[in-house]
């Protein structure tokens, strides 16, 4: 059967993204397990928020109704804005393709970085749009060749900070210029799925623009608060913005269950503050790591780290994944993720035996 004659234009070559990268081998069953491949929180969710999660379940009959609200308007108490603000998502990837379906139409142009976050790079060509690609600069966004980059077809301006793959992130001097030269007729979106890793206190957020400029905002539960297998995320934008995007909320909805997680997490400080701790430490641990090496590190503000071996890549990553170690290619680089300390310890561990 072929129903490719029915598809809507563009979707035919639409290429899907593969969570994790490349498969690989199975490793030995009898090497512990270490999955450093998805930049997922592996201290899991905090037990407050499981216990209230298994409490809601019995709920689980009823659709969302008011925990939507009630989420929203807890989001924007953390954020000190109003709700009209916020729009939720099954993840920021969710609000990513809310963005590009509503704005997009077939000509329009989409600067990203590159490297950057893959569902950029994957979503513009399904609305016939034409992606234009920015070599990093320093591995952060180089928002000074975007702002280059935009002419009167350009419709989206993508900002991942700090970015993914990469772990680096732009300077607020940076950020200040790009915002004071970009085109009126210009959306951006500035994606901060890492924010909460930056261990920089004079690190700023592009919601200090989103009352003067067209951007969107997004932010993500998957990360800091180990919520990635509930997917949640959510937007902040001008009410201009937002209440377009709101006419699709029902489209990319969250479930009941993670509404009421997510209020949840946002009240435990104390995961949080250990959450923070792991990553930091775990981060540097593993950069120190890496550094013994022949290896171009890249310092990283996020729960990665993005180095380039002395080696074939593709060979490092199948020897690690031997030692139960898995990792992300790109290209002639690697990215591991942070951690448990068991499992940091597990890698450099494997490293080692590996470089001899």
């Amino acid at each position: 059967m072929n129903v490719n004659h029915l598809l809507r234009k563009y979707i035919e070559d639409a290429v899907g993204y593969t969570p994790g990268g490349t498969p690989l081998p199975a490793a030995p069953a009898d090497i512990p397990f270490c999955k450093l491949n998805a930049n997922e929180n592996m201290l899991g969710p905090s037990e407050k928020v499981v216990a209230a999660m298994s409490e809601a379940l019995k709920d689980m009959h009823l659709y969302p109704g008011k925990e939507t609200e009630l989420t929203r308007q807890a989001i924007a108490d953390y954020h000190n804005l109003p709700t009209t603000k916020i729009n939720l998502g099954a993840g920021s990837s969710s609000l990513i393709c809310a963005i590009h379906e509503i704005f997009l139409n077939p000509e329009d142009e989409v600067v990203i970085a590159d490297p950057s976050y893959v569902a950029y790079r994957l979503l513009a060509n399904r609305f016939g749009a034409k992606l234009v690609k920015i070599p990093t600069k320093d591995y952060a966004c180089d928002t000074k060749a975007m702002l280059e980059a935009i002419n009167e077809k350009t419709k989206l301006v993508c900002i991942v900070n700090p970015n993914n793959p990469t772990g680096a992130k732009i300077t607020n001097e940076e950020l200040h210029h790009y915002f004071d030269n970009v085109p009126d007729h210009v959306i951006t979106i500035v994606d901060e799925a890492y924010i909460d890793w930056v261990d920089d206190e004079s690190f700023e957020s592009a919601v200090q623009f989103v009352d003067s400029h067209k951007v969107i905002v997004l932010r993500t539960f998957s990360k800091l608060f180990a919520l990635a297998g509930l997917r949640f995320g959510y937007s902040i934008a001008n009410e201009a913005i937002a209440q377009h995007l709101d006419k699709f909320e029902f489209n990319y909805a969250p479930n009941r269950l993670v509404l009421k997680a997510v209020r949840v997490a946002l009240e435990d400080k104390d995961y949080i503050a250990r959450s923070i701790a792991n990553n930091t430490q775990g981060r540097n641990y593993i950069y120190d790591a890496l550094c013994q090496y022949d290896f171009e590190v890249v310092k990283s503000y996020t729960s990665f780290i993005y180095f380039k071996p002395d080696r074939d890549p593709n060979q490092l990553m199948l020897d690690l994944n031997q030692k139960g170690v898995l990792l992300r290619p790109f290209g002639e680089f690697l990215r591991v993720s942070i951690g448990r300390p068991e499992q940091n310890e597990q890698f450099v561990n494997a490293l080692k035996d590996i470089m001899g």
